[in-house]
C-alpha cells in the first residue's frame, strides 16, 4: 500500500499492524500514514500517549517533535527535542532542531547550541541556515548575512535559503 501511493490502505494496514504489535517502528508508520491522510490530530495524539508511556523513546519523540515544529508548536517541539539532545548528546539533527525551536524564545541558548553542532559539522548547511535565522531573532543582521552567504556558496540557494535571506533583509 506504502509503495502503491495508497495512504488509506497503508493507514488500515498500519492500524491493523501496530495493534497487534505496538513498537516505535509501527508508531512511527502509522503516525506517518496518519499525516498523510490528514490525520494530524489523531497522529499527535498516538504520540503524546505513546512518550507519556515511553518517555526516552527516540523514535517517536523525533516524529513528535518534527510535527510539532512543523505545526508551528515551538514550545511543545523544544520539550521533545530536550529529551532527544539530553539523551543523545552527538544526535546533530536533534541539536539543530531544538536550537531551531528556541529561534525566537531563548536566543542565547539557540546560538550555543547550533554553533556546538558547528564546531563537529562546520559546514552544514541546515544548521548553518539555522545558525542565520537564530541571528537574526538575535538582532545580528550583518552576521546572519553573512551566514547565509556561506550556505549559498556551500549549496546553492534554495526557496527556504531565499526567503531566510529575504526576512533578514526586511
Amino acid at each position: 500500500a506504502l509503495s502503491l501511493d495508497d495512504p488509506e490502505a497503508a493507514e488500515r494496514l498500519l492500524r491493523r499492524a501496530h495493534q497487534r504489535q505496538p513498537n516505535s517502528l509501527s508508531l512511527f508508520y502509522l503516525s506517518s500514514a496518519l499525516i498523510r491522510t490528514r490525520k494530524v490530530d489523531e497522529a499527535l495524539r498516538l504520540l503524546d500517549d505513546w512518550v507519556a508511556e515511553y518517555p526516552e523513546d527516540g523514535l517517536a519523540l523525533t516524529q513528535l517533535g518534527s510535527l510539532r515544529a512543523v505545526r508551528g508548536e515551538d514550545a511543545l517541539a523544544v520539550k521533545a527535542y530536550e529529551v532527544l539532545v539530553e539523551k543523545y548528546p552527538d544526535d546533530l539533527a536533534s541539536v539543530n532542531n531544538l536550537a531551531w525551536s528556541l529561534r525566537e524564545t531563548d536566543t542565547p541558548r539557540a546560538l550555543t547550541l547550533v554553533n556546538r553542532a558547528l564546531d563537529k559539522v562546520p559546514d552544514s548547511p541546515a544548521i548553518l541556515d539555522t545558525k542565520a535565522v537564530v541571528l537574526m531573532h538575535a538582532g545580528e543582521y550583518d552576521e546572519a548575512l553573512a551566514t547565509l552567504d556561506r550556505v549559498v556558496e556551500i549549496a546553492g540557494t534554495n526557496l527556504p535559503l531565499a526567503f531566510h535571506r529575504a526576512e533578514v533583509l526586511a
